[in-house]
């Protein structure tokens, strides 16, 4: 276990070099994306990331990917029940667009070729043997399955001597197939998605958690998954309440990030709630779905590790961060531009492309120099969740005054109608 942390541990320090590498060379190249915040790589770019397969990028000599493989036949009965998605034979075939990163899966959108592709990396000829592919698969992201695999220990998931029994959801499976499709391609893959909310969706759901259970699933088994998700989701210092479909615990969680910004930075915080822009809106894919399709998966290793390490109070650090890091160009916006300030704090691709490294490893430096009190953010926390309660009882009781006026107009209206009709029979 050491040497496997060791492995992943060695990793996350090669991918951070290879990044900050990146980062000098795209500062000194142009820009593009909406409005131009952020700069993008430029030629020079390419061919250093072409030179320099060790940092996760491959490319042919050419400075081009790869011409697309053709397409290849697949039958979930080669699929590997329960095991991790990277070693599926198939999977890179059909997730991985077939050599071409633009055709993958929705959930490897932002790989951005951290986790290697076997033919976008010419390490296997495309119509090689599906059990090469897969072997191939295993051999390129050995470092990142162990890191991950640790993450079984950290979570407390090995400490539970079997999942529970979860209730079924009201509405079946429909809304955990309907996320899966959105995930994965092939149905088979979806399939293993579906059973895995199926063991821990207890009687609710958040599609947040089908964010997280998918990004786990690339490195861990089924089982493994699901006990990584089961003791988060029974932790308050990671994601207890975050996966309902009215998840109170990530409204009160936001309340406190508000609460934070109105203190360490009031200008930025009046403008954002003079726009409308409320945490509620931007933060939830922080909290709730932990970084996935916002990261690029580089850089989301890193989060999810210290979120697991830290717990809840990472994500304000994180939070506070990208607010800092941002803060500048939400104020070259209007005051009032709502749709770009959210697609700012929602690290938007086209505001953050995946290439902008300089602003991700920035953003998760400031997090790591800023200081919070564990113990005042408890307090905090339970006092927003008090005021959170009194405002959804205020609310509860509002609808119940609509009800009972609408049911008083109601009666009025039948009153109404029975003097109408008592007066006809009067005059015939």
């Amino acid at each position: 276990a050491g040497a496997a942390a060791a492995a992943g541990a060695g990793a996350g320090a090669a991918a951070a070099a290879g990044a900050g590498a990146g980062a000098a060379a795209a500062a000194a190249g142009g820009s593009r994306g909406t409005a131009g915040l952020f700069p993008m790589p430029d030629k020079a770019r390419v061919e250093e990331a072409a030179a320099a397969p060790a940092q996760g990028f491959f490319f042919s000599s050419s400075g081009q990917p790869p011409p697309a493989p053709p397409s290849f036949s697949f039958s979930s009965s080669s699929v590997q029940q329960g095991a991790p998605l990277l070693v599926q034979e198939g999977f890179w075939e059909e997730e991985g667009g077939e050599g071409n990163p633009a055709n993958c899966a929705p959930l490897l959108n932002r790989n951005n070729f951290f986790l290697k592709d076997p033919f976008v990396s010419g390490v296997v000829e495309i119509g090689a043997e599906r059990k090469s592919v897969r072997s191939s698969s295993e051999a390129l992201n050995a470092a990142s399955m162990a890191r991950v695999r640790t993450w079984v220990e950290i979570s407390g998931g090995s400490q539970l001597k079997s999942l529970p029994q979860p209730q079924a959801l009201p509405e079946g499976t429909r809304i955990l197939q309907a996320d899966a499709e959105r995930t994965f391609k092939n149905p088979a893959f979806r399939e293993s998605m579906v059973r895995i909310l199926s063991k821990v969706a207890d009687g609710d759901y958040h599609q947040g958690l089908g964010y997280v259970a998918s990004f786990l699933h690339l490195y861990l088994s089924e089982e493994e998954v699901a006990r990584v998700l089961v003791a988060m989701g029974r932790s308050e210092k990671h994601a207890k309440g975050y996966w309902k479909a009215k998840p109170e615990a990530f409204a009160r969680d936001a309340m406190v990030f508000e609460r934070l910004l109105e203190q360490r930075d009031p200008e930025i915080a009046a403008r954002l709630r003079s726009a409308g822009v409320v945490p509620e809106a931007y933060a939830q894919k922080w909290f709730v779905g932990l970084c996935v399709h916002v990261l690029p998966f580089r850089y989301l290793m890193d989060l999810m590790e210290r979120y697991l390490q830290r717990g809840w109070t990472y994500i304000l650090r994180f939070g506070l961060a990208l607010v800092e890091q941002l803060r500048g160009k939400m104020k070259q916006l209007a005051p009032h531009d709502s749709s770009k300030l959210l697609a700012l704090l929602r690290l938007d691709p086209n505001f953050f492309p995946d290439d902008s490294s300089d602003a991700f490893l920035e953003i998760l430096s400031r997090a790591e120099k800023i200081e919070l009190n564990e113990g005042e953010m408890e307090r905090m926390r339970s006092e927003e969740m008090k005021k959170l309660q009194e405002k959804l009882q205020a609310v509860r009781e509002r609808e119940q005054q609509m009800q009972n006026e609408s049911g008083d107009e109601e009666d009025e209206e039948d009153e109404e109608d029975e003097a109408a009709e008592v007066e006809e029979r009067r005059e015939k």
